[in-house]
């Protein structure tokens, strides 16, 4: 399993099914949806990403719930906007946050294809209230 730092650079997953994990960050209400840019390449247009939020749920247990399926050509581009959902469990918190991590899988990579991904932002938007 790969780490993946949003801002230090591409992260390419490659060789079958890859998949990498987020560091652990806080999210609130305010922060409904994530964002990121990718490309397949050297792809056939059959590989897809899957993207899941993991988080602790209300009972302590740690779960993860998938909110995405993306396939893309071989341009980079930006994802469309994937709401999280479990930002609303901040609500139930003392402090107003909860804390999530996104894994990011890919399936269906052929030989010498790549899927890179870049820029993961978490409510791109905030900035424009």
């Amino acid at each position: 399993m790969t780490h993946f730092t949003p801002g230090a650079g591409s992260l390419l997953l490659a060789k079958g099914d890859s998949e990498a994990v987020t560091p652990v960050m806080c999210v609130s209400v305010d922060n409904p949806s994530l964002r990121l840019f990718l490309a397949d390449r050297g792809g056939n247009g059959k590989a897809n990403l899957q993207v899941k939020v993991i988080y602790e749920g209300l009972d302590g247990h740690v779960r993860n719930l998938p909110v995405a399926n993306l396939r893309v050509d071989d341009q980079w581009q930006p994802s469309v906007v994937i709401p999280i959902g479990v930002n609303l469990l901040a609500a139930a918190s003392a402090n107003g946050w909860t804390p999530v991590a996104f894994d990011f899988k890919v399936h269906g990579l052929q030989k010498d294809e790549t899927f890179a991904l870049d820029g993961v932002y978490v409510d791109p938007w905030a900035s424009r209230n």
